[in-house]
């Protein structure tokens, strides 16, 4: 708290399906500075950097997935460390839950609260 961006960590998953996956991985890829192509994780990956934030971002095809991790150069001081957080995000792609089908909600809506818990 209270320092730069330098200091950050983000995560960002998409969860788009095959075909989407697979174009917003090359949207990224086209407008992201110094994307260049690796073989780091993923079915494709490519690292990007601005400033001082570094960026490891891959596909996991037949999961539908694009993982867009970055990583400031206070926190990750080596290029490896980026490439074991985003293993291990992709170890843990399998726990996400299973995609609602289209039309039926995520989750059952909440139950209203009892006159108990209204403020």
């Amino acid at each position: 708290m209270g320092k730069t961006e330098n200091y950050d960590v983000g995560l960002r998953v998409w969860r788009l399906g095959t075909a989407a996956a697979e174009v917003q991985y090359r949207k990224l890829m086209s407008t992201l500075p110094e994307a260049k192509t690796t073989d780091e994780v993923g079915d494709a990956s490519f690292r990007a950097r601005s400033g001082g934030i570094a960026a490891l971002i891959y596909l996991v095809r037949d999961r539908g997935v694009v993982v867009s991790m970055t990583c400031g150069g206070a926190q990750c001081t080596e290029p490896g460390q980026l490439v074991k957080l985003a293993k291990l995000v992709e170890s843990k792609l399998p726990e996400l839950p299973p995609e609602p089908s289209r039309g039926e909600p995520a989750a059952a809506p909440a139950e209203p609260p009892s006159e108990d818990e209204k403020p």
